[in-house]
């Protein structure tokens, strides 16, 4: 409903400011000539006007200032129908309480349309009895009383049924706001638990790619080392031992080939004692 107070606070000077109207038009009308009482006239709109500007102030668009607003608008007019006892505009300045009826709509609110309606029919009912003069210049029938009010009370109907789709419509509006907002913030969320999720596949994907890489020059750096001892094997050294450390994966490896290349040296080393033996064997045959 935020839209809806948007709108309102669109409106809401406009509507203390035709109230302020309405007291000029009583005060014209007093200044001018009536045979309404003037005090009555200038002191009574000066108060709803003041009043009800107080309330705005305080609360530009809140439900009592719309409320204070559609009974105020009321009794301006009834003010100026006062205002014009006994000439015969008198029955005309009616039409204006239908038009301000129409104004107090503005507020998007069936509130302040009722309390016009309910302050008007007051005055006009009780006015009729006690006062008549200030209501009709002429004949003040029950029957025009009720014409007047049946036609205002048509009026006040439609302009509720009229307010009631706008707010309904602003309401939908504003739900439907609100799910678009939740979904893109659902969106936004889900996107940015992705992109984590990116996030986290490349670091993971780097990761093994440096464990690839390091396993390889681990491989690459075996490779060499058992290609030299098998170099220097092939040259006859037999001392030939691979001791650089290796990865995990190849300590056996280099343990076999440093065991291997041992019990070959022993058993060379066998075979020459054993040929030192035999010379030694074959010399004291050759002495004797």
């Amino acid at each position: 409903m935020i839209d809806l107070d948007r709108l309102r606070r669109r409106t809401d000077t406009g509507i203390v400011a035709l109230l302020w109207l309405g007291f000029g038009f009583v005060a014209a009308r007093a200044f001018f000539g009536t045979e309404a009482n003037v005090v009555v006239l200038l002191a009574g709109g000066l108060a709803v006007a003041g009043m009800t500007t107080l309330t705005w102030r305080l609360d530009p668009v809140g439900t009592t200032t719309r409320i204070v607003t559609g009974s105020a608008h009321a009794v301006l007019v009834a003010l100026l129908v006062y205002a014009f006892a006994g000439s015969g505009l008198q029955i005309d300045m009616h039409m204006y309480f239908f038009a301000v009826l129409v104004v107090t709509a503005a507020w998007i609110d069936w509130r302040p349309i009722v309390a016009f309606a309910a302050v008007t029919a007051v005055h006009h009912l009780a006015l009729d009895l006690v006062l008549p003069a200030a209501v009709f210049n002429g004949d003040a029938t029950l029957a025009r009383v009720f014409l007047h009010a049946g036609i205002l009370v048509l009026e006040a109907g439609a302009l509720i049924a009229l307010v009631g789709v706008v707010a309904n419509a602003f309401a939908a509006a504003g739900r439907n706001l609100d799910e678009a907002k939740a979904a893109g913030e659902e969106a936004r969320r889900m996107g940015g638990e992705a992109e984590s999720a990116r996030s986290r596949e490349l670091i993971a994907a780097e990761e093994r790619r440096a464990v690839v890489e390091a396993e390889a020059r681990v491989l690459e750096r075996f490779v060499g080392d058992i290609g030299v001892g098998f170099a220097r094997l092939a040259e006859g050294d037999l001392t030939v031992r691979l001791a650089e450390p290796a990865g995990c994966g190849y300590v056996p490896i280099r343990r076999s080939f440093n065991a291997s290349v041992e019990r070959l040296e022993d058993a060379i080393g066998s075979v020459v004692d054993a040929i030192g033996s035999i010379r030694t064997g074959l010399a004291e045959i050759s002495t004797a």
